[in-house]
């Protein structure tokens, strides 16, 4: 799939997804982990995937205020 001829709406939702599924992942983690140190990083990394998360879906609302939040089942941008 060729990212040029997406929509800016589709990566933003897209992005938006990344991160939600980022977060979860960092604190899935962070819960089976007994090393303290290691704990307490993955527990950042989720916080800071959340800001990102706040922040994507403000731009996406500011951007297209008419429109609901629904994500993408699948990512639609190659890995």
């Amino acid at each position: 799939m060729d990212v040029k001829n997406l929509k800016i709406k589709d990566l933003f939702l897209t992005a938006l997804k990344s991160e939600i599924e980022s977060k979860k992942f960092y604190a899935k983690i962070a819960e089976k982990t007994k090393n303290g140190l290691l704990q307490d990083k993955l527990l950042f990394l989720a916080k800071e995937e959340e800001k990102h998360e706040l922040l994507l879906e403000k731009m996406y609302k500011d951007m297209f205020p008419d429109e609901k939040i629904v994500l993408p089942r699948k990512t639609i941008v190659p890995l």
